[in-house]
């Protein structure tokens, strides 16, 4: 018996309807894996475009970022599996249950369809045997289909709700993109409690970045002997002097702000206190908690401050001949242990320095002190010596005055020799203590007071 065109017709409908009907069958029947390979896939295409447009976060924060992956979906999954209570935990089970419920109710559907319409060709046709396979198969995928439907929906309710927090989650981390994210960040930093501590402790120490570091002096040499023979540590004496407050009191900075800054991490640690689930949810803001903690992580990374760096100086010297052919270049790196013991071998040599000027000026005033002394001394003596020829003088005369007065005169002369006496006394013994001076037999303030006393 010859076919029908029509049923002909019939029959590549049949058979197309087949070709489309069986890969969208095992597709669904793979969703979790096709829709992972997917996520993956879209993840890759708004992590490169977010790296690609955002140089500050490229710089910041390349690994952390990246973890919006599959594998990061299913760690927070659980984890958000243990937080929420059962209410939570019941509801989203249900909500997975209702998604296999219509999505295995459709392919049912179809399937059904398309053995329904098998069968009607078989019946119209009955030499046409290839129908009957074709509804076999389709009531052979009825029937798997139900029984993959009731072995899911038989799982307990923590894995049924499990997979339905990883599909949200996974969905939530395929749409995350540059925009979106820097949304959340505006978000996290108006509503999280830990970033109004952090930014409220940076107010609180400021440290002075521009003192340390590397201080970099280039110079350019007119020659290349004197490249050869430059003295890479007298330049670096000569840049501390030039410097001189600066370098003399870098110790103490460095030092002083070291300390601060060991202070201010102490700090920054002890507050480190994430927003946990049950006080996000009282925030009630249109945000996953998920992405929430990890800009909350985020914000805590990378909002304290840097580091004090320790400090160094780079010396390059260059030359170039003046045809501009040739280019030299030389450099020396001298790091903080070596600043600071340069620095103070110039505050000894400066103190020593001062020491040798202060030690020729006391000896110079004890000089003139000195040569004080010897002429108060020299004027003193010769003093002595016209009081001594002015009382010689008066004897004379008084002798002669009084000549053939035996009595006055003798007294008078015994008195005159008396005073005499004492007067040359005195001078002989100032004289002596000059000497005894002189001859080192005696100290400057023995010989003072010793004069004071005599005079």
């Amino acid at each position: 018996m010859a076919r029908k065109p029509t049923n002909d017709f019939t029959g590549l409908i049949v058979l197309l309807f087949s070709i489309l009907l069986f890969p969208i069958f095992i597709i669904k029947w793979i969703v979790d894996k096709d829709e992972q390979s997917r996520t993956n896939k879209q993840i890759n295409q708004n992590h490169n475009k977010l790296f690609n447009n955002t140089p500050k976060l490229q710089s910041n924060m390349p690994k952390y970022f990246r973890e919006f992956n599959d594998s990061k979906a299913k760690r927070d999954a659980k984890i958000k599996l243990n937080e929420i209570d059962k209410e939570k935990t019941k509801a989203y089970c249900e909500k997975r249950k209702k998604y296999y419920k219509t999505l295995f109710t459709t392919i049912v559907v179809l399937l059904s369809i398309y053995s329904a319409l098998t069968l009607a060709l078989f019946l119209v046709n009955i030499e046409s045997i290839e129908y009957v396979v074709l509804f076999s198969l389709g009531l052979t995928s009825i029937l798997i289909s139900i029984i993959i439907y009731c072995v899911k929906i038989k799982k307990p309710t923590e894995t049924i709700a499990l997979k339905q927090i990883e599909t949200e989650l996974q969905k939530t981390y395929r749409n995350l993109n540059d925009e979106k994210f820097y949304n959340y960040k505006k978000i996290v930093i108006k509503s999280s409690s830990l970033y109004k501590s952090i930014t409220n402790l940076n107010d609180e120490y400021s440290f002075e970045y521009d003192k340390f570091g590397r201080k970099n002096y280039t110079y350019n040499l007119n020659s290349k002997r004197a490249l050869d023979n430059y003295d890479f540590d007298k330049s670096l004496a000569n840049i501390i002097n030039e410097r001189l407050f600066y370098y003399t009191n870098l110790k103490e900075n460095y030092e002083n702000n070291l300390k601060l800054y060991d202070e201010y991490s102490k700090r920054y640690n002890e507050i480190k206190q994430f927003t946990n689930r049950k006080n996000f949810e009282k925030l009630k803001i249109n945000i996953d908690y998920e992405i929430f903690n990890y800009i909350e992580n985020y914000l805590y990374i990378y909002s304290k401050k840097n580091n004090i760096e320790i400090p160094s100086l780079k010396i390059v010297i260059t030359y170039t001949s003046p045809t501009g052919r040739n280019h030299y270049e030389r450099d020396e790196l001298y790091i903080y242990s070596e600043i600071i013991k340069m620095v103070e071998d110039i505050e000894l040599e400066k103190e020593n320095l001062i020491k040798s000027e202060e030690k020729k000026q006391i000896m110079a005033n004890e000089k003139r002190q000195k040569e004080k002394r010897l002429r108060e001394l020299d004027k003193l003596e010769r003093q002595l010596k016209k009081k001594e020829k002015e009382l010689i003088e008066k004897e004379n005369e008084f002798k002669e005055a009084t000549k053939g007065h035996i009595y006055s005169s003798s007294v008078i002369i015994n008195e005159e020799k008396h005073n005499t006496s004492q007067e040359k006394t005195r001078y002989q013994k100032l004289k002596k203590l000059k000497e005894q001076y002189e001859n080192g037999e005696i100290t400057r303030e023995e010989y003072n007071k010793k004069r004071n006393d005599l005079l």
